[in-house]
């Protein structure tokens, strides 16, 4: 089967991006779990999950990912990086109580808390990346 799919708002609650996109005649759907403009982590109450699931299976809407917040950035060792992790970790715990399959992110860039930046190797910047990517890994569902 042909996916055809699009970004679109969460406004109103998750439930209602999947009677949207059903409205353009998408199949597939990227959503932003909260305010992608700031450090607000995804929460969802039970009647939140319900209204999602059901809706998602009614009108067999599949895959849905998120996209995480444009502020994440796990290239570091600073406060940004420490948010980046608990906003990923908040919104794929999320992600695996709708059935959604991930979060789509943009990595970030070494911005490490030392001004001198091009004295950190590369291979530390990349260390920092992984350790940051491992911290989350281990945080979240298996799914």
């Amino acid at each position: 089967m042909l996916k055809i799919g699009a970004h679109l708002s969460i406004s109103g609650g998750y439930h209602n991006a999947l009677q949207r996109i059903t409205d353009i005649g998408g199949n597939c759907l990227q959503i932003f779990s909260s305010s992608p403009r700031g450090w607000n982590f995804a929460k969802i109450t039970n009647n939140d999950r319900k209204l999602f699931i059901e809706e998602k299976k009614k009108l067999n809407i599949d895959p849905i990912y998120f996209h995480a917040s444009y502020l994440v950035n796990l290239a570091g060792e600073n406060r940004i990086a420490g948010l980046s992790k608990q906003s990923l970790i908040s919104e794929l715990n999320v992600a695996s109580q709708l059935g959604i399959k991930g979060s789509i992110i943009h990595l970030g860039s070494y911005k490490g808390d030392n001004p001198a930046v091009f004295d950190v190797s590369i291979d530390k910047r990349y260390s920092f990346l992984i350790d940051n990517i491992l911290q989350v890994l281990t945080a979240t569902p298996k799914d």
